[in-house]
């Protein structure tokens, strides 16, 4: 079974003057970055993923200046078992804008994550096959 961890991701306020999201390009990291960690919770325990300092990695980040509430963010930020190329996880964060206005809004945002479950069989074969 191969799953995947689809993010929705939108400022509730009017314009994001504060900690936008920003996104890590997949192809300026390597398995070597990625650090796993724990998420162990009362009913559940899974794994997560963090981004490790490496001085000779180059890391190459980007962001949506002014995120407006009508600008949606939507991206894979897992997949259990990524096709040749893609990346298992995309790191993904916010920071604090140094160009933000004296007087910003504050960001309120809202996330919905969706589980998306395949099956590891070939499409064209069938159960019987």
């Amino acid at each position: 079974m191969r799953y995947q961890i689809i993010n929705v991701w939108r400022p509730v306020v009017d314009v994001v003057e504060d900690c936008p999201l920003a996104f890590c390009h997949p192809e300026s990291t390597s398995e070597l970055d990625e650090v796993p960690g724990d998420v162990v919770k009362r009913d559940y325990i899974g794994e997560v993923y963090y981004m490790k300092h490496r001085p000779e990695s180059e890391p190459r980040w980007f962001y949506l200046n002014q995120q407006t509430k009508d600008e949606v963010w939507l991206f894979k930020s897992f997949d259990s078992h990524p096709s040749e190329g893609e990346t298992k996880a995309l790191f993904h964060c916010t920071f604090i804008n140094p160009e933000r206005p004296p007087d910003f809004t504050p960001r309120i945002s809202i996330e919905v994550r969706a589980m998306v479950f395949h099956s590891l069989e070939s499409p064209d074969k069938g159960p019987d096959s």
